[in-house]
């Protein structure tokens, strides 16, 4: 370990913390959260004792934020992510095949939560078909009116995961696209940070 972060990117991807008001995740220390009050965004694992921070938690700090609107919080694990990758020279010293998995597993990822925001659209959509026919049959002014509003924010929620959606493809294709060395890695690595925090 080193300045407190982990030093192995890849050994950080079984991240799964308790769930929200588990009393697993209330007997965690405040300093393991991003939002200590509400017991929210995890982003350290306890290893050996001693509470440090995982760079695939900040990762999912990241994406969750961003998906809830936080962008404070998202701009904080940003930060705190590369100072992981400022802080640990790892990838300077991988291999190229070794470079070549590590690029596959976190390509693997971007395109998973890709999948998972047109799932969300999906989603979406047949919800805005039905609270678009439940507005044409709905005999109340006041209550059509609520409709509408409501109609209207899940459309600009489409429109953010369409956008998230997009970025994520980007993000991927360039890490498919990167030659194999260690400053390119690193280089793609703060580039998805970078493109990451500025879709909240």
């Amino acid at each position: 370990m080193r300045g407190g972060f982990l030093i192995d990117f890849i050994e950080t991807s079984s991240w799964n913390p308790p769930p929200v008001g588990s009393p697993e995740r209330e007997k965690w220390p405040r300093l393991a959260f991003l939002d200590p009050d509400n017991r929210l965004y995890p982003v350290m694992q306890e290893v050996g004792g001693e509470w440090v921070y995982s760079a695939d938690a900040l990762r999912s700090a990241i994406w969750v934020a961003n998906r809830n609107g936080d962008v404070a919080i998202s701009r904080k694990a940003s930060i705190l992510l590369s100072k992981y990758h400022d802080q640990n020279e790892v990838n300077e010293n991988l291999n190229a095949n070794e470079q070549s998995a590590l690029r596959y597993e976190i390509s693997s990822k971007i395109y998973k939560n890709a999948i998972g925001e047109n799932d969300a659209l999906r989603g979406y959509s047949k919800l805005l078909e039905d609270m678009v026919k439940w507005r044409a049959e709905c005999g109340n002014t006041s209550v059509c009116a609520i409709i509408s509003e409501a109609i209207t924010q899940i459309r600009e929620i489409c429109s953010d995961e369409k956008n998230h959606k997009i970025i994520l493809y980007s993000i991927a294709n360039k890490l498919d696209q990167i030659e194999i060395t260690p400053d390119g890695m690193s280089a793609a690595l703060e580039n998805i940070v970078s493109m990451v925090g500025e879709s909240s």
